[in-house]
Formats: structure tokens, sequence, C-alpha cells
């Protein structure tokens, strides 16, 4: 009770995963987390829509606003700010 009237109580239980947290910063929601990861796989529309089971318009419709949302203009730019802010999982990492 002490050190939760302290502040001193520290718990990893329920903490966000840094990657989500990131994506939530930026105001990103969890599809359009999902479509950014998978267009800084370097998937195309068409492939993006069949993995996450949506129509390519669809991920048109989330890609425009990603790219307001980040402040890019295009898939490329999305692509490495998304990396560079930890917003996806870098494939380096994947060891």
């Amino acid at each position: 009770m002490r050190q939760a009237v302290d502040g001193t109580v520290y718990s990893a239980i329920g903490l966000p995963d840094p990657g989500e947290s990131a994506a939530r910063a930026a105001g990103l929601t969890e599809r359009e987390t999902a479509i950014l990861a998978a267009l800084a796989r370097g998937l195309s529309n068409e492939a993006i829509g069949k993995e996450l089971w949506v129509a390519e318009q669809t991920v048109k419709f989330h890609l425009t606003n990603i790219y307001r949302k980040l402040g890019v203009s295009n898939r490329t730019e999305a692509a490495r700010l998304a990396y560079q802010n930890g917003l996806v999982e870098s494939p380096i990492d994947d060891r």
C-alpha cells in the first residue's frame, strides 16, 4: 500500500507493445497498423487485400488515411517513416 501511495509500484502486466504504442501515438487504428506493416513488407494493394480479406478499394481507403495521419504522400515515405519510428517491426530484427 505504501508503494502505491509513493508511486514506486512497477508492474509489467498490461503494458502495451512498444510498436503498438508508437502506432497508437501516431493515431493509427489496428487495421491501419496491419496495412502499414504489410505495405512496409513490400506487398501490393491487391496482395494486402488478399492477406487481410478486404477489397483492394478498402486498402486504398486505409492507405489514404495512413498517409494523412503520418504526413506522407506515398507508400515509400510511409514505409520509411514506419521503420524509423518503430511503427512496424524491422525485418532485420527478426533473427
